[in-house]
């Protein structure tokens, strides 16, 4: 069943990050929404360019705004620019994707006549790192959270329940952005393990560091550990040079940031994502619906898509030595690996884009 949107059309815009993160995550929902709005924007920090090549009819903002930057000062100018913009534009509805930008219009909606939808993809750095500047953020963070009386959309369980306590209405749950099943699938039977892979931004909190350790433990055997994902603009990203040029293990190679992940994925068994905290990731989705067995810690965003057991193992956090005897228990049980491999495909579905999609627009026009 396809929702229409609303019966006059509005104005919409997007406020995101980085424009790439609407290709990647939402761009069968911005198509939905550019289809039956009267126009489409969308707000970043960062303009790649690539948003505006493939949808030039696609008015993007550029704040020109480091999206790393975690100033008082640069969070002030940023939250002027908002303002300034959406009034300009004549906004209806401001629908945010991302962390940051959520932020930003927390302290800009009393300062704006839109409607705003928050959608919280994860809630990262604000709630991972422990020091007093990200204590005050936190509670400026929940003090606007209580305040909007507007809808926010929330990705996994914990942070629903986070969010439940802080204010007890028009919280919603939906996991993820969804991926398109049919594009993805599995070639073979998964029935021995000849490369294992790490997809994502090469960042210590994604578990980068951990992967490549477990590579480490395994070099003397003759499976591959592939990295597939983009270096960051980020105080949390790793030097991948220094994989390029074989610092770590033989077994171990850096492919960068890759377009179609569905055309690598069905040649990998297991994936493995030692990630501290995902709003629910995305990556796991495209694995599950790729047929692999799954290698994650026990955190939110990650045991939505890994069921310990079922399809993957759950590490404690931090947990490598486990998350290397996990691995060691698949590569010696074919039968853990094949049944790993059809839960995965099984689970995949309830992740369909279009449904989540829908459940997007129900929330848009209830």
């Amino acid at each position: 069943m396809t929702l229409k949107l609303m019966t006059s059309k509005k104005n919409i815009c997007l406020f995101t990050s980085v424009d790439w993160f609407i290709l990647s995550h939402r761009e069968d929902f911005l198509l939905q929404l550019s289809n039956t709005s009267e126009k489409i924007s969308v707000i970043v920090f960062e303009d790649t360019g690539a948003l505006s090549k493939k949808y030039p009819d696609v008015e993007v903002i550029d704040l020109n705004s480091n999206r790393s930057d975690t100033s008082i000062f640069t969070l002030f100018k940023v939250v002027r620019t908002v303002i300034k913009t959406i009034r300009r534009l004549k906004i209806d509805l401001v629908w945010t994707v991302s962390m940051k930008p959520c932020f930003v219009m927390l302290v800009s909606e009393s300062f704006i006549s839109s409607k705003v939808i928050y959608t919280i993809s994860g809630l990262g750095t604000l709630y991972n790192t422990s020091n007093y500047r990200f204590g005050i953020a936190r509670f400026l963070f929940e003090f606007l959270v209580k305040k909007t009386e507007s809808k926010i959309i929330v990705q996994n369980y914990e942070d629903y329940e986070l969010f439940k306590k802080i204010r007890d209405f028009r919280i919603y749950l939906v996991q993820g952005s969804g991926v398109e099943l049919h594009k993805y699938r599995r070639v073979k039977p998964n029935i021995r393990v000849e490369k294992v892979v790490f997809v994502g931004r090469t960042l210590i909190s994604k578990g980068i560091m951990d992967f490549i350790w477990l590579s480490e433990q395994f070099k003397d055997t003759d499976i591959v550990f592939d990295i597939y994902g983009d270096s960051d603009d980020n105080l949390d990203s790793i030097n991948v040079s220094d994989i390029q040029l074989n610092k770590f293990n033989s077994n171990l190679t850096y492919h960068g940031k890759i377009d179609h992940i569905e055309d690598v994925l069905p040649s990998a068994s297991v994936i493995v994502l030692p990630s501290i905290r995902e709003g629910l990731s995305l990556t796991l989705c495209e694995a599950a619906a790729s047929g692999l067995a799954i290698l994650t810690y026990d955190v939110a965003g990650c045991r939505e898509v890994c069921n310990h057991g079922i399809n993957g193992y759950a590490s404690a956090v931090n947990d490598k030595t486990d998350l290397a005897n996990n691995l060691r228990r698949i590569i010696n049980d074919p039968d853990i690996l094949l049944m790993f491999s059809e839960a995965s495909l099984r689970i995949s579905k309830k992740f369909d884009k279009s449904s989540i999609n829908n459940q997007l627009l129900s929330i848009l026009n209830e």
